[in-house]
Protein backbone atom coordinates (compact mmCIF):
# COMPACT_ATOMS: atom_id res chain seq x y z
CA UNK A 1 0.00 0.00 0.00
CA UNK A 2 1.46 3.36 -1.05
CA UNK A 3 2.03 6.17 1.39
CA UNK A 4 -0.31 9.15 1.35
CA UNK A 5 1.89 12.13 0.57
CA UNK A 6 1.04 15.14 2.70
CA UNK A 7 3.55 17.61 1.34
CA UNK A 8 7.16 18.78 1.45
CA UNK A 9 9.08 21.48 3.27
CA UNK A 10 12.65 22.76 3.48
CA UNK A 11 14.71 20.88 6.08
CA UNK A 12 15.88 24.18 7.58
CA UNK A 13 12.33 25.50 7.83
CA UNK A 14 11.02 22.30 9.42
CA UNK A 15 13.85 22.11 11.95
CA UNK A 16 13.46 25.79 12.89
CA UNK A 17 9.69 25.45 13.36
CA UNK A 18 10.02 22.30 15.48
CA UNK A 19 12.78 23.77 17.66
CA UNK A 20 10.85 26.98 18.22
CA UNK A 21 7.56 25.31 19.11
CA UNK A 22 9.31 22.66 21.24
CA UNK A 23 10.39 25.38 23.69
CA UNK A 24 6.74 25.60 24.74
CA UNK A 25 6.16 21.84 24.95
CA UNK A 26 6.82 19.40 27.80
CA UNK A 27 8.79 16.38 26.57
CA UNK A 28 8.83 14.84 30.07
CA UNK A 29 5.07 15.20 30.66
CA UNK A 30 3.04 12.19 31.74
CA UNK A 31 0.31 13.40 29.36
CA UNK A 32 1.14 11.95 25.91
CA UNK A 33 -0.38 14.82 23.90
CA UNK A 34 1.91 17.35 25.65
CA UNK A 35 4.96 15.43 24.40
CA UNK A 36 3.93 16.25 20.84
CA UNK A 37 3.73 19.25 18.54
CA UNK A 38 0.71 20.01 16.40
CA UNK A 39 1.55 20.14 12.68
CA UNK A 40 -1.09 21.79 10.47
CA UNK A 41 -0.67 21.82 6.71
CA UNK A 42 -2.68 24.08 4.43
CA UNK A 43 -2.13 25.05 0.77
CA UNK A 44 1.32 26.66 0.87
CA UNK A 45 2.37 26.59 4.51
CA UNK A 46 2.82 24.50 7.63
CA UNK A 47 1.98 25.67 11.15
CA UNK A 48 3.78 24.01 14.08
CA UNK A 49 2.28 24.58 17.54
CA UNK A 50 3.61 23.72 20.99
CA UNK A 51 2.09 24.23 24.43
CA UNK A 52 2.69 23.49 28.11
CA UNK A 53 -0.91 24.57 28.90
CA UNK A 54 0.37 27.86 30.33
CA UNK A 55 1.67 29.27 27.05
CA UNK A 56 1.28 28.50 23.36
CA UNK A 57 3.49 29.21 20.36
CA UNK A 58 2.81 28.68 16.66
CA UNK A 59 5.50 29.02 13.99
CA UNK A 60 4.52 29.18 10.30
CA UNK A 61 6.82 28.21 7.43
CA UNK A 62 6.27 27.98 3.65
CA UNK A 63 5.66 24.47 2.34
CA UNK A 64 4.18 22.61 -0.63
CA UNK A 65 1.07 20.77 0.56
CA UNK A 66 0.03 18.08 -1.91
CA UNK A 67 -3.14 16.87 -0.22
CA UNK A 68 -6.07 18.40 1.59
CA UNK A 69 -5.23 20.32 4.75
CA UNK A 70 -4.19 18.09 7.64
CA UNK A 71 -3.58 18.31 11.39
CA UNK A 72 -1.47 15.76 13.30
CA UNK A 73 0.14 15.75 16.74
CA UNK A 74 3.66 14.35 16.34
CA UNK A 75 6.35 13.47 18.93
CA UNK A 76 9.16 15.88 18.10
CA UNK A 77 12.29 14.72 19.96
CA UNK A 78 13.14 11.90 17.56
CA UNK A 79 12.34 14.00 14.49
CA UNK A 80 14.71 16.76 15.59
CA UNK A 81 17.51 14.29 16.27
CA UNK A 82 16.98 12.72 12.82
CA UNK A 83 16.97 16.13 11.08
CA UNK A 84 20.25 17.10 12.76
CA UNK A 85 22.10 14.37 10.83
CA UNK A 86 20.76 15.27 7.37
CA UNK A 87 22.29 17.44 4.66
CA UNK A 88 19.41 17.36 2.17
CA UNK A 89 17.34 20.37 1.11
CA UNK A 90 13.75 19.12 1.38
CA UNK A 91 11.74 16.80 3.62
CA UNK A 92 8.64 14.93 2.44
CA UNK A 93 5.82 14.18 4.89
CA UNK A 94 3.50 11.22 4.38
CA UNK A 95 1.16 8.83 6.15
CA UNK A 96 2.19 5.18 5.77
CA UNK A 97 0.04 2.04 5.86
CA UNK A 98 0.39 1.90 9.66
CA UNK A 99 -1.07 5.39 9.88
CA UNK A 100 2.28 6.70 11.09
CA UNK A 101 3.77 10.02 10.01
CA UNK A 102 6.78 9.30 7.82
CA UNK A 103 9.46 11.90 7.13
CA UNK A 104 11.76 11.12 4.20
CA UNK A 105 14.77 12.80 2.64
CA UNK A 106 16.83 12.08 -0.48
CA UNK A 107 20.53 12.89 -0.69
CA UNK A 108 22.00 11.67 -3.97
CA UNK A 109 21.14 7.98 -4.11
CA UNK A 110 20.57 7.70 -0.38
CA UNK A 111 17.03 7.78 0.99
CA UNK A 112 16.59 8.38 4.73
CA UNK A 113 13.27 7.84 6.51
CA UNK A 114 11.92 8.44 9.98
CA UNK A 115 8.46 7.21 11.03
CA UNK A 116 6.61 7.83 14.27
CA UNK A 117 3.13 7.36 15.67
CA UNK A 118 0.87 10.37 15.73
CA UNK A 119 -2.24 11.52 17.54
CA UNK A 120 -5.27 13.18 15.92
CA UNK A 121 -4.91 16.92 15.60
CA UNK A 122 -8.37 17.39 17.14
CA UNK A 123 -7.00 15.99 20.44
CA UNK A 124 -4.40 18.75 20.74
CA UNK A 125 -5.19 21.44 23.35
CA UNK A 126 -5.39 24.76 21.52
CA UNK A 127 -5.78 28.15 23.14
CA UNK A 128 -9.20 29.64 22.26
CA UNK A 129 -9.01 32.79 20.15
CA UNK A 130 -11.54 35.53 20.95
CA UNK A 131 -13.58 36.73 17.98
CA UNK A 132 -12.53 40.34 18.60
CA UNK A 133 -8.84 39.54 19.11
CA UNK A 134 -6.38 42.21 17.95
CA UNK A 135 -3.57 41.28 15.56
CA UNK A 136 -0.39 43.29 15.89
CA UNK A 137 2.76 43.37 13.76
CA UNK A 138 6.11 44.41 15.22
CA UNK A 139 9.73 44.26 14.11
CA UNK A 140 11.20 40.89 15.14
CA UNK A 141 14.58 42.29 16.22
CA UNK A 142 13.00 45.08 18.28
CA UNK A 143 10.51 42.72 19.91
CA UNK A 144 13.23 40.19 20.77
CA UNK A 145 15.47 42.89 22.26
CA UNK A 146 12.62 44.27 24.37
CA UNK A 147 11.68 40.84 25.70
CA UNK A 148 15.30 40.06 26.58
CA UNK A 149 15.52 43.39 28.42
CA UNK A 150 12.46 42.83 30.64
CA UNK A 151 12.92 39.10 31.18
CA UNK A 152 15.44 39.42 34.08
CA UNK A 153 12.90 41.57 35.95
CA UNK A 154 10.02 39.06 35.73
CA UNK A 155 8.95 37.37 38.98
CA UNK A 156 10.71 34.07 39.55
CA UNK A 157 8.52 30.93 39.25
CA UNK A 158 6.99 29.86 42.57
CA UNK A 159 5.17 26.78 43.87
CA UNK A 160 3.02 28.93 46.14
CA UNK A 161 -0.52 28.99 44.84
CA UNK A 162 -0.91 32.78 45.20
CA UNK A 163 2.21 33.50 43.15
CA UNK A 164 2.82 33.01 39.45
CA UNK A 165 4.30 29.69 38.37
CA UNK A 166 5.35 31.19 35.04
CA UNK A 167 7.44 34.38 34.61
CA UNK A 168 5.15 37.04 33.12
CA UNK A 169 5.29 40.64 31.92
CA UNK A 170 2.54 43.22 31.38
CA UNK A 171 1.91 44.19 27.74
CA UNK A 172 0.03 47.36 26.74
CA UNK A 173 -0.78 48.85 23.33
CA UNK A 174 -1.31 52.60 23.23
CA UNK A 175 -0.65 55.34 20.70
CA UNK A 176 0.72 52.98 18.10
CA UNK A 177 3.34 51.57 20.46
CA UNK A 178 3.73 48.34 22.43
CA UNK A 179 4.96 48.65 26.00
CA UNK A 180 6.30 45.78 28.13
CA UNK A 181 6.65 46.08 31.90
CA UNK A 182 8.06 43.53 34.35
CA UNK A 183 8.58 43.83 38.11
CA UNK A 184 9.90 41.24 40.56
CA UNK A 185 8.88 43.22 43.65
CA UNK A 186 12.07 45.23 44.00
CA UNK A 187 13.14 46.02 40.43
CA UNK A 188 11.14 47.24 37.42
CA UNK A 189 11.89 47.37 33.71
CA UNK A 190 9.85 49.06 30.96
CA UNK A 191 10.50 48.74 27.22
CA UNK A 192 8.54 50.35 24.37
CA UNK A 193 8.65 49.55 20.64
CA UNK A 194 6.63 50.95 17.70
CA UNK A 195 3.87 48.93 16.01
CA UNK A 196 4.17 48.25 12.32
CA UNK A 197 0.53 47.23 11.98
CA UNK A 198 -2.46 46.88 14.30
CA UNK A 199 -4.83 48.87 16.47
CA UNK A 200 -3.63 52.15 17.94
CA UNK A 201 -4.90 51.40 21.46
Amino acid sequence: MENQILGSISRQYLAAALRGAARFSVNSSSIPILRTLLINGEVDRIHVTGTNLDAYATLTKPAAISSDSFALAVPYAGVLEWLAHLKCQDITLALNHRNQVEFSAVTGRIVSRFACDSLPGDDYPVLPTPKDAQHLTVNVAQFSAAVQAVLPFCPKPSRRYWQSRTPAAFFRVEGGRLSMVACDGSRLSRQTIPLQQGEAD
